[in-house]
């Protein structure tokens, strides 16, 4: 998370006082400490519907030692398997097995020879197998979900490992309970399974472009720390040889109570709830929090240029050390970076680009505990423009700032956005949570962390000049990469067998915690009416509205009822509004004249609707109105915002290229669509190159003046005096066509079809498993909600288990029985696996939504679990709006959790097999893949239907 984003700002722009109203309520947090160092914070909310709970340790890869590297991430892993008390049915039982295993992987580590080292491997599955007769490695998951938790996961980072959910209020003691359980003598069962799926994490990671830019530029920041040395995953190396001792040690001297907090953010009675959690974290690990010793930062050199090959086009990163979160130049620092770049492309070096002085360049801030960086990636201009060229307008720019050569307006329009990117990252409880996490690991309090405000309002000019002159100096990283495909070395699937378990037994834990009482709850459900206000505007139009019971921001939607389906060429027009000035102003000046009273806008748009998005503090509404009307009637865009239109997208498309799950993404879309296909009905960039400016402006002028609108609008303005404000600032009256709501055309076939896309870079394979249903299943709401909690819900889903966490055939999993508005639903699943898994992981899916598991035994938890989700389910205050606008589409006249809520209390497994069959057994499907065809036995794949080899250009234009 960049600093940016996490600090708030009272802002003075033009000598004009600016503050932000806040409900301090929401945001008070109290921290509190147990005897055996454990540290608490607390923030009651009562405007949510649920809690954010959270367990955080101030350790991640930093802390691993250099000749054991991904400990930090894989631990986090195994942290999901349970305890000697929690996932398992006879731990005296299952330990042997256990001990057993940990001392064949240390031998395993120091056994070299081939042969050997597979007859280590056999031996490890063997225990592994035994162990599984006792282990319940999805235990955890499942009694969470249980109680009613969604978004049960966990982050490693550089600095910190961090585990958290939602769940429902009433069930506070319950979760308490187990997430006290999952760090009293943690059990790293299903080592050999977990440990496969972190080879496949690792495997996607080296397929990801982006990642191995940032893995670049840290380690030329960085040189001689952990932050530059590997990354959160961990050396290739040291995944291929697991040490379960050391796994063990970095456990027991990171995972103590002084260096672990429980942050609880949410709708609940702190003075009710701390005695239990002072009851439930009492016999954590007692210990000294380790204190981590760093070497000093190895300064940069002033001329050294390293040269690789890892991008598609020819590139220039250059990066300066700067400083970590909590330094105290961190603060002008911030402004200092927003005025070089930022998201509205109003910073100094941003008008590098809009000029046309480079192709591109953007890039952030890597910001850490103990370190910090900023960087940027250039793009010179192909052919013309060389890389020392692009590098000395880099120079110039800085110079500028060094010298203070920047307007008054852009410091304070630069302190004001800060303060509103603050605010929005406080509104939700779980970004909210992980932001109280963020202070605690940097050591600061949440009162001081919320000090910033009047640091950064004290910022001047000088302190911006003085920032700059010193980090932005002669010492800096600079790479360059020319176009090239670096070496992958890729982790192959060990020889195992697939380690099963019976997981329709309990532990002894699961049973005493049944007994631990609920308190009494009520569903909660969407009221169209009374959650929501609306009114008609314009005539023609509607306009909805919600309270943001936060602070005083406002987030504006004015959606045109038309979209990419009518018209493919709406998104080159959304790129060109993203460019372009209005009335008097150029583009930088309409850019600047938003950031000067704390507000931003964008252009968008989806199949069905042009939308513009605006939002800012409430105070100055008006004036954005008064600008967004020019942007809407009176559009400025020339020659140059065609050119920045034409090279962003360009920009896009090569770096599609490289994107193998995109990629993947496009074939599942021919297959589900056919020519008709989002990624084939696009204009390709020599075709969008063609297109006339007129038209383009054309077309937006024909959207904006004959459209019908919905304006949706969350903020504090009553919606009767909000309508008067938007219809006397925003001239919409004569709008009145729209085009209806529609899915795009599907793709018709009989016969069971496998598309395949070679590609021989791939490291992993993109797997897609479609089967179109022949109607709409609105009615049976509740039994689609069942279906996918059952089928492909979360880790103790059926798919996830399967596929996953027994025979780690694929790092990512997903099922879903999908209900689009106005249309036909569909089965798809997905798979992210190694390419020498595909063939057993397509195999697997394949039996399993051919022939659904029969398991009743799990039916009464997924009653409770689908029950106690509908509080989950109800959204927070920014997504209420399009929640009601997705309800409604799908012909709903009321919330469908509130009919399916009751009939959820009769639940069968019976229904879960009646929808099955009707909607998904015995129909044509299409299997898609996308991976290396040297690693795929395509003849095995023609036992599921006819094997169609394609060309890449078939699928996707570029």
């Amino acid at each position: 998370m960049n600093i940016k984003q996490v600090f708030i700002a009272w802002v003075f722009i033009a000598n004009i006082s600016l503050s932000y109203s806040q409900n301090t309520d929401v945001l008070n947090v109290t921290s509190h400490k147990l005897e055996n160092g454990f540290t608490i914070f607390l923030n009651e909310d009562t405007t949510a519907n649920n809690i954010f709970g959270a367990v955080m340790v101030k350790a991640g890869a930093v802390n691993e030692s250099p000749n054991a590297t991904g400990m930090a991430h894989y631990l986090e892993h195994l942290l999901f398997k349970g305890t000697d008390k929690l996932g398992t049915s006879d731990y005296e039982k299952e330990k042997p097995k256990l001990d057993s295993i940990a001392i064949l992987y240390e031998k395993l580590a120091l056994e070299t020879g081939k042969d050997n080292k597979l007859a280590i491997q056999q031996l490890i599955n063997k225990q592994a197998l035994e162990a599984s007769k006792y282990g319940l490695p999805n235990e955890f998951d499942k009694l969470l979900k249980g109680i009613g938790s969604t978004g049960i996961n966990a982050f490693t980072s550089y600095d910190i490992t961090f585990y958290h959910n939602l769940f429902p209020s009433h069930e506070i003691e319950k979760w308490l309970d187990i997430y006290a359980e999952r760090f009293n003598n943690p059990v790293f069962r299903s080592f050999q399974s977990e440990l496969e799926v972190v080879y496949e994490e690792k495997n996607r990671a080296m397929d990801g472009l982006e990642r191995r830019i940032y893995e670049e530029i840290n380690k030329a920041l960085f040189p001689n720390l952990p932050y530059g040395q590997w990354d959160v995953l961990g050396k290739v190396a040291h995944l291929k040889n697991p040490s379960l001792q050391k796994m063990q040690a970095f456990y027991d001297k990171n995972y103590v109570a002084k260096n672990m907090a429980l942050i609880l953010t949410g709708n609940f009675n702190a003075e009710e709830v701390l005695p239990i959690i002072k009851e439930k974290f009492k016999n954590l690990p007692v210990g000294e929090a380790p204190q981590l010793q760093l070497p000093p930062l190895e300064t940069l050199s002033e001329n050294k240029v390293e040269k690789i090959r890892i991008t598609p086009i020819k590139i220039e990163l250059l990066g300066w050390q700067t400083v970590p979160y909590s330094h105290p130049d961190r603060v002008a620092l911030d402004v200092c970076e927003y005025i070089l770049m930022n998201d509205s492309e109003t910073g100094l070096l941003d008008q590098l680009t809009v000029n046309n002085d480079l192709m591109f360049v953007f890039g952030g801030s890597a910001i850490y505990t103990r370190v910090g960086g900023f960087y940027l990636i250039a793009i010179p201009k192909p052919l013309i423009q060389s890389v020392s060229s692009a590098d000395k307008k880099i120079e110039a720019v800085l110079e500028k700032v060094k010298k203070g050569n920047f307007s008054d307006e852009m410091l304070g329009a630069s302190k004001y956005v800060l303060g509103n990117n603050f605010q929005k990252d406080l509104e939700q409880i779980r970004s909210r949570g992980i932001a109280i996490g963020r202070a605690f690991s940097t050591g600061t309090s949440w009162d001081e962390y919320m000090t910033y405000s009047n640091k950064v309002a004290q910022i001047s000019k000088e302190d911006v000049m003085k920032v700059a002159n010193k980090y932005f100096g002669k010492h800096r990283a600079k790479i360059i990469s020319r176009t090239g495909f670096p070496k992958k070395v890729k982790l192959d699937k060990p020889p195992y067998k697939a380690v099963t378990t019976n997981q329709s037994d309990s532990s002894a834990y699961a049973l005493t915690l049944s007994q631990v009482p609920s308190k009494p709850f009520n569903p909660k459900f969407i009221n169209f009416t009374k959650d929501v206000n609306n009114l008609p505007i314009y005539k023609k139009h509607s306009l909805i509205q919600v309270r943001n019971p936060v602070n005083d921001l406002f987030y504006l939607k004015i959606k045109f009822k038309t979209g990419k389906i009518d018209n493919p060429n709406l998104n080159a027009v959304a790129g060109l509004m993203n460019y372009s000035g209005a009335g008097e102003y150029s583009f930088t000046e309409l850019k600047q004249a938003f950031s000067n009273i704390g507000c931003t806008y964008y252009f968008s748009t989806s199949d069905n609707y042009f939308t513009i998005y605006v939002d800012g503090s409430e105070v100055n509404l008006k004036k954005a109105l008064r600008l967004v009307n020019v942007l809407l009637h009176s559009p400025k865009a020339d020659e140059s915002s065609f050119k920045l239109m034409y090279k962003s997208i360009k920009l896009d498309r090569k770096r599609e290229k490289r994107d193998k799950s995109m990629l993947g993404n496009s074939l599942y879309q021919y297959a589900k669509n056919g020519n008709k296909s989002r990624y084939l009905t696009r204009q390709p960039v020599k075709g969008l190159k063609k297109i006339k400016l007129e038209e383009l402006q054309k077309t937006y002028t024909g959207i904006t003046t004959n459209y019908k609108t919905q304006i949706s609008y969350v903020g504090n303005t009553p919606i009767n005096k909000l309508k008067n404000t938007l219809e006397a600032e925003i001239n919409l009256f004569e709008n009145s066509a729209e085009s209806g709501f529609k899915d795009r055309e599907r793709a018709v076939f009989t016969q069971n079809k496998i598309l395949f896309v070679n590609d021989k870079n791939a490291v992993q394979s993109q797997v897609y498993y479609f089967v179109p249903d022949d109607k709409i299943n609105f009615d049976n709401y509740d039994k689609v909600q069942a279906f996918n909690k059952y089928f492909g819900g979360g880790f103790s889903g059926i798919i996830t288990q399967e596929i996953r966490e027994y025979r780690s055939l694929a790092y990512s999993v997903g099922a879903w029985y999908v209900t689009p508005p106005k249309s036909n639903g569909y089965f798809l699943a997905y798979l992210g696996c190694q390419a020498d898994k595909t063939n057993k992981a397509i195999a697997v899916l394949d039996s399993l939504v051919k022939n659904i598991p029969v398991k009743k035994e799990r039916i009464p938890a997924l009653r409770n679990s689908l029950q106690l989700g509908t509080i989950n389910n109800y959204p927070d205050f920014k997504n209420i709006i399009n929640q009601i606008n997705t309800y409604q589409l799908q012909g709903y006249k009321e919330d469908p959790n509130k009919r399916a809520y009751q009939k959820y209390e009769g639940l069968a497994m019976e229904d879960i097999v009646e929808f099955y069959e009707q909607s998904i057994k015995g129909k044509p499907y299409i299997i898609t893949i996308y991976g290396d065809k040297s690693k795929i036995d395509l003849d095995q794949l023609k036992q599921y239907g006819e094997v169609i080899e394609l060309k890449l250009k078939k699928v996707i234009n570029f």
